[in-house]
């Protein structure tokens, strides 16, 4: 009796068998999609002149035929006055990926300050969109081309800040010169003169701007060529030393720009094994 069972459960085996095999051949639909490996959503578009900035999209298969992807954009920027962008693009039959271009406009900023959010949506295409991938921002702001030479002269607006924000000296002239080996690539060295307008020494000063976010200015340890102690502390023979400022307070800002002709560093003043004078802020403008 039991034998008569078997056939009948070999026939569901197979037939639940080929049943999985059918489902796992079934092919997704395609969607169109903003194509990012690190399915990131927003970017940050520093706009130099002629710059664009890329943004992948593409579908989830091969495309069989041309597909049409339509984009909008909103923001506070406008097209045709900060920036241009295709407001849509065919990728064509046997391929699955395509660049969108944005170009910012850069006469449209006339200052490092403004910053415009530009949401770029994929509205509609001959297939479905994706709708977890089907937006992107980038925040658009215009950067300062760096040029040396243009930071280098006079600076007859020198003024100097306590690490409060409090007044403390100024305005006085200061400079900024280029040393024998101005550096590689993203960075130069360059000397500060008479800051303190005490008769320090000229100092080293390394400017880089590697990191477009974060143009940076950094002060290596070295002598004033001057002493000074605090109230009540005794002389120190080796005299008193200068370093880019070790504070972890928001006002401790080493940064400039070759567009605004400006030079911000904060120092701390070190003397002996003592740290005094901490986050010191000299702000230098032609």
């Amino acid at each position: 009796m039991k034998m008569r069972y078997i056939p009948v459960l070999l026939m569901l085996l197979v037939f639940a068998g080929c049943s999985r095999n059918e489902i796992l051949k079934v092919t997704p639909p395609t969607l169109a999609e903003f194509a990012l490996s690190s399915n990131a959503t927003a970017a940050t578009y520093y706009i130099e002149p002629e710059s664009e900035y890329k943004i992948p999209v593409g579908l989830t298969n091969i495309a069989t035929e041309n597909v049409t992807l339509n984009f909008t954009y909103t923001s506070t920027a406008a097209q045709g006055v900060q920036f241009t962008a295709p407001t849509s693009l065919t990728i064509p039959a046997g391929k699955a990926l395509d660049t969108l271009r944005i170009k910012g406009l850069f006469a449209g900023y006339p200052t490092t300050t403004r910053s415009d959010n530009l949401k770029i949506k994929i509205t509609s295409a001959n297939v479905d969109v994706n709708q977890l991938r089907d937006s992107f921002i980038v925040t658009m702001r215009k950067f300062c081309p760096v040029s040396v030479n243009a930071l280098l002269g006079e600076y007859k607006n020198a003024n100097e800040y306590l690490s409060d924000g409090t007044f403390s000296w100024g305005p006085y002239t200061a400079a900024v010169t280029l040393v024998s080996n101005p550096g590689t690539g993203d960075t130069a060295w360059v000397k500060l003169v008479n800051l303190y307008d005490d008769g320090w020494n000229d100092l080293n000063a390394k400017l880089d701007w590697t990191n477009k976010a974060a143009l940076k200015v950094t002060v290596p340890l070295q002598p004033t060529g001057r002493s000074y102690n605090s109230a009540g502390a005794p002389a120190v023979a080796q005299g008193t030393y200068v370093r880019s400022s070790t504070s972890t307070a928001a006002s401790n800002v080493n940064t400039f720009s070759s567009c605004n002709n400006t030079i911000t560093v904060s120092l701390d003043l070190v003397n002996g094994s003592n740290v005094y004078g901490t986050n010191y802020q000299f702000r230098l403008a032609k």
